[in-house]
């Protein structure tokens, strides 16, 4: 049995006729990590073949744009046209390297944070103000109510961050709707919360949210230039800055999203306010 069991193929299992030696102990300990590989073998390819689905179809429309430009002469207005959808295509695929880019250093641990001194509220505000012209397209509310919390982080990727949330919680809500954007300091973590009140999320897609390439609407989300792994990157940033990052949601009633990091010690206060 154990010779059977190889790369190509990783479902067999050592027969385990006892346990309470020392070579059946570590039978199961072998077998506890053949399901760790298999399953890190599976998910890479799945990641794979949806990275690859991605990348195919930004360049099947770059492709069929330059045939349809050198098949025969055509105006300026059609060669216009031409060169302005393979510019939206070529954005979007290096969109998608540079986020798949990112999760590769996070996957590798090598995040390369810059981390200063900052003031959480703060990096929620820009996000918000960014955002707000996105938000009045569709007639969105967006509220605010921030307290200054300070912490050591990095400031761009963590507002990467907020601004991801945000973004979901505006694209995805009903025209009309609402989002709550909170800053707060609780239970000795910085705080940063968002929630909409549009159709939520359904309980069996909650655990799968973070999943590269996962979509709970997925027609939806093609539609809207999503790629499937913002709130990859998003829980990725958050852990690398000890944290985490935490889900709520009701049929019909919204959802919320929240980011929990531990606060700025004293030292860096110190070196906040010198």
């Amino acid at each position: 049995m154990a010779k059977s069991i190889s790369v190509e193929n990783l479902s067999q299992r050592i027969d385990l006729a006892e346990t309470d030696n020392e070579l059946g102990q570590l039978a199961i300990i072998l077998n506890q990590t053949f399901d760790r590989l298999q399953s890190a073998f599976e998910h890479q390819l799945r990641f794979t073949g949806d990275a690859s689905h991605e990348l195919r179809t930004p360049l099947a429309v770059i492709l069929s744009q330059t045939e349809f430009a050198l098949s025969k002469p055509r105006s300026s207005d059609e060669y216009r046209v031409a060169l302005e959808t393979c510019q939206r295509a070529s954005r979007r695929m290096k969109s998608l390297i540079d986020s798949l880019l990112l999760l590769a250093r996070f996957d590798a641990g090598h995040p390369d944070l810059q981390q200063r001194p900052l003031d959480l509220a703060e990096v929620a505000t820009e996000s918000v103000e960014l955002l707000r012209p996105l938000a009045d397209e569709r007639k969105i509310v967006v509220t605010s109510a921030v307290t200054p919390v300070p912490l050591v982080g990095d400031r761009e990727r963590l507002g990467q961050v907020v601004t991801n949330l945000l973004a979901n919680a505006i694209r995805y809500n009903d025209e009309g709707g609402r989002v709550d954007v909170r800053v707060e300091r609780v239970n000795g973590h910085a705080v940063v919360s968002v929630s909409d009140n549009g159709i939520g999320i359904p309980a069996d897609e909650l655990p799968h949210i973070f999943e590269r390439f996962y979509r709970v609407d997925k027609a939806r989300t093609r539609s809207d230039g999503g790629s499937g792994l913002g709130l990859a990157i998003c829980q990725s940033v958050v852990e690398a800055h000890g944290g985490q990052i935490v889900v709520r949601s009701e049929p019909q009633q919204g959802t919320t999203l929240e980011v929990q990091l531990p606060i700025l010690s004293e030292t860096s206060k110190e070196l906040q306010n010198p």
